[in-house]
């Protein structure tokens, strides 16, 4: 007899990581390492739980190989994922920009 194959949904691959969804959501979103998934629609996404099983005994035994320290940031690890920060530019760099700029025109036209 076929065995039938059993998906999980992103709440119940959550649930089994002891994670939130918001977390599954960030590393799908930040290309973080996930099992495959499977996708049944356009916004609807499953997980295979045998491919999960076999990506958690994977995760498993990597994490037995190795140190600790290589999953903590530390040198030789993977780098902890981060987001793109934005500065704001401030009236101050405003300023600073246009200052230059006229500094600049004076040097060059000699005034």
């Amino acid at each position: 007899m076929e065995e039938k194959i059993k998906y999980i949904t992103i709440s119940e691959l959550a649930e089994m990581l002891s994670v939130s969804t918001a977390t599954i959501f960030k590393l799908q979103r930040e290309g973080g390492d996930l099992p495959p998934c499977v996708w049944i629609g356009p916004r609807l996404k499953r997980f295979n739980l045998a491919k999960v099983q076999a990506w958690l005994d994977a995760r498993e035994k990597d994490c037995a190989a190795a140190p600790l320290a290589l999953y903590v940031g530390k040198q030789g690890g993977r780098p902890p994922l981060q987001r793109k920060q934005r500065k704001k530019k401030t009236k101050a760099d405003w300023v600073r920009e246009r200052t230059q700029g006229l500094v600049d025109q004076i040097a060059r036209d000699g005034v």
